[in-house]
This record gives structure tokens, C-alpha cells and sequence, in this order.
């Protein structure tokens, strides 16, 4: 049976568009499994992977990975056939609107051995990661964001280990889903299905195949006992499609696409925006998921990568606003308003800016940060509102009367 997780019915009420994560159980053996784990451990090399993931500003440094990876270093595995099997697997359980959305061009044409022909061409890398106790997890994170240059599209993973294996390790994905019943003839699927509501908490099972977009949100939860294996094959674009299919829709129209989703796109003749489509999905996974009830609202961390997802695109307001969510989601929003409330007032007096305008430039930059966590904070209103005074009492006439910041910072 297929469980299929799509994405959120949106505010544009495209709820019949293609899913972008996918779920096949037991989509190999407990033997295929072990052989692909045997693979990677006598034929790949070892990576220890351990880093913490920035956070804001204030906010602790809690995020991080501790991982184990194998690598197919080079692609010598997959250059010397080992892994094909793997793809035709995959290629097998994919209908053939499922490897056109998946795979891009023509999916291969419907054929299987194409489709694999297909999926293996479009390999960026293939590893398996280990995680153990001391290799414990991965936090929140994207593998993707727009104008990063590195055209990845889909992760396929495999669950090698057994259930029993291993302790913890949940693997979380911001894939917001509504309960119906599924059928639909577009994607070729049998009448029956499983679909379930909110951001997704999964524990596959070993064998288990799954396929997810690598620009949404995932992470994996502490694992707490064993040892926990599971393949990665990340795809990207083909090599000329991303070119054909600006040079198709335009850079103008791929702005328009992605700003209907919600985000305004800043035009950056360095760095075009590409891949149109793929961003705009994105750009509406993420406004369900952090929506009220959507199942990741109170995830601060997943409002930061909302904020760098806005900032690629080249909306910093909007970054601006997903940075404020996230310390709101953080449950001391009160103490991060004081905290930037406090760093506006010393911004007043701040020997580094050179300008009494810069310096109030900045004390408004802190101010309009600890306004948006806490807007009902009436002393927050009479300072900002102070500052623009001042600020703009500068702008109309240089550096203001004597005394004017003075004045100001006893007023905050």
C-alpha cells in the first residue's frame, strides 16, 4: 500500500497539485536492506558529523547534528553499478506522473529500466547515515534553499534498520497533510490510501521507502539506544532543464509565481530565480505548516529556516517577520522584547555608529524587533514612537537640536 503525504490544501486552493513527499512500506526486505547496509560499510567512507546549527541572536545554540555518514565518495559505487538494484526498486514503486514530478523532463517516458536510467543520472550523492547514542541527532534543518546553487530537488530515503534495533530517532517532516480520502487518477494510484493531519512524525519501519522535498523542514529526534541506518540518495536538477526552463517561463514570471505564494521576491539580476515552481510550493508548505493548527507553529526553529527560505528569495521584510515568530514561539517572548528593548536604548549612545541618524537607524532596528514579539507592550509603542520622532527630526534637518538623544533614551 502507498501512503501518500501531500502537501497542504492552500490558500490558492490548489489542494490537487502533486505531492511532494511520498511513502511506500516495505518497499524492500529485511535481507535487501542488510546488503545495502553491507555495501556502504565495506565500500564507503566514514564521516563523523558533529555541529551545532546557528540560531538567532540571544537564542541558545541548542540545534545541532551528531551524526555518522558513509559517503559513496565520488560516486565510485554507484559508477560501478552497485547500487542500480536500488534504483530500479525505487523506479518500481514510481507511477509514471510520480517520476515526472519526482525526476523531472519526461520521468523516463513511463519504462521502468528508463526511470531508473533516469533517477540514477539525477544522484548528487548517495550516503547512509548511523546514528547511535553518542551520534544522536539531526535538528531541524533544509537541505535546499533558493539561489543556493546546488539544484537538490527530492531526498529518497531508505529505513535499513529493524524497529527493534533502535530507541528515539523519529524522523519529522513539515508535511502538511488533510484527512480524506485519497484518489487520484493523476498520479495512476490505486483507489485506497492513507493520509493524516499536521506536520508529520514518522517511524518507519525496516524496508520502508520514502520520498520527501528537500526544501521542506525535517529533522530526527534524539536516538536514545541502539544504532539507527538509513539510506540517503539525494536528487537534484538535470543539467539544462533549470537553464531551459527559465529561459521558458522568465525571470519576471518565476517572481510572480513564487510572490503568488506569499512571498514578495526582490529582483536580483546576479542571481535569477529558477526552479519557480519548486520555490512556490515551498513557499506554501511553509505558510501551512506555521499556520495556526498547521502542526509546526510553536517550532521556532522552523520559523528561523521560514526566515532564511525568505531571505534567499530576497524578501527581508518578510525574513524580518519569520525571525519575530520564531522568538515568539520560543515561550519567553517577554524576556527577548526586554532583551532588544534594552539593545535599542544602548544603540542611542553607541560610539560605533558614527552618526547620531545611524544611531537611531539601529535603536529603531532593535525597538521594531522587540515591538513585533511583544506588540502589546505600551512603553515599546511610546519609544518607537519617541525614536521615529527623532529619527526623523534628523533626516529633515541634520543632526537635531542638542540634547535630542538625551532626551529620547529618558523617554525609553
Amino acid at each position: 500500500m502507498l501512503l501518500l503525504l501531500p502537501a497542504a490544501a492552500t490558500a490558492t486552493g490548489r489542494s490537487d497539485e502533486p505531492a511532494p513527499v511520498l511513502y511506500f512500506p516495505a518497499a524492500f526486505t529485511a535481507a535487501e536492506c542488510s546488503s545495502i547496509a553491507r555495501i556502504f560499510t565495506e565500500g564507503a567512507s566514514l564521516e563523523v558529523d558533529e555541529r551545532s546549527i546557528p540560531n538567532l541572536p540571544r537564542m541558545a545554540d541548542d540545534y545541532g547534528v551528531a551524526r555518522l555518514n558513509r559517503f559513496d565518495e565520488g560516486g565510485r559505487l554507484q559508477a560501478a553499478g552497485a547500487l542500480d538494484w536500488v534504483y530500479e526498486r525505487v523506479a518500481a514503486h514510481l507511477s509514471p506522473a510520480m517520476a515526472t514530478r519526482v525526476l523531472g523532463g519526461h520521468g523516463g517516458g513511463g519504462e521502468r529500466s528508463s526511470t531508473a536510467q533516469r533517477l540514477g543520472s539525477l544522484v548528487e550523492f548517495s550516503l547512509m547515515h548511523e546514528f547511535d547514542e553518542r551520534h544522536s541527532r539531526f535538528d531541524w534543518h533544509v537541505d535546499t534553499k533558493p539561489r543556493d546553487g546546488t539544484r537538490r530537488t527530492f531526498n529518497v530515503n531508505v529505513m535499513l534498520s529493524a524497529g527493534g534495533d533502535y530507541s528515539g530517532g523519529e524522523l519529522r517532516l513539515g508535511a502538511q497533510t488533510f484527512p480524506r480520502p485519497f484518489q487520484d487518477r493523476s498520479w495512476n494510484l490505486p483507489a485506497t490510501g492513507e493520509l493524516r493531519l499536521g506536520a508529520q512524525t514518522l517511524r518507519p519501519q525496516q524496508g520502508d521507502l520514502y520520498l520527501y522535498a528537500a526544501s521542506l523542514p525535517h529533522a530526527v529526534a534524539r536516538v536514545s539506544g541502539g544504532r539507527r541506518r538509513t539510506l540517503v540518495v539525494a536528487l537534484r536538477q538535470g543539467r539544462g532543464e533549470e537553464a531551459a526552463a527559465a529561459a521558458e517561463a522568465g525571470v519576471a514570471a518565476a517572481e510572480a509565481e513564487v510572490a503568488a505564494a506569499g512571498a514578495e521576491v526582490a529582483a536580483r539580476p546576479d542571481a535569477p530565480l529558477e526552479r519557480a515552481a519548486y520555490w512556490a510550493e515551498t513557499a506554501e508548505a511553509y505558510a501551512a505548516l506555521l499556520s495556526p493548527g498547521g502542526g509546526l507553529a510553536t517550532e521556532p526553529k522552523v520559523h528561523l529556516l521560514h526566515g532564511e527560505f525568505l531571505e534567499a528569495l530576497g524578501a527581508p521584510d518578510a525574513a524580518r517577520g519569520a525571525f519575530c515568530s520564531s522568538y515568539r514561539a520560543s515561550g519567553e517572548a517577554h524576556a527577548y522584547a526586554e532583551a532588544f528593548m534594552a539593545d535599542g536604548v544602548a544603540a542611542l549612545s553607541d560610539a560605533a555608529q558614527p552618526s547620531p541618524l545611524q544611531r537611531h537607524e539601529l535603536a529603531l532596528s532593535y525597538l521594531g524587533m522587540a515591538h513585533c514579539i511583544a506588540p502589546a507592550t505600551p512603553e515599546l509603542e511610546e519609544g518607537l514612537a519617541a525614536v521615529r520622532r527623532a529619527r526623523d527630526a534628523l533626516l529633515r534637518g541634520a543632526d537635531g537640536p542638542p540634547g535630542e538623544e538625551g532626551t529620547v533614551k529618558q523617554e525609553l
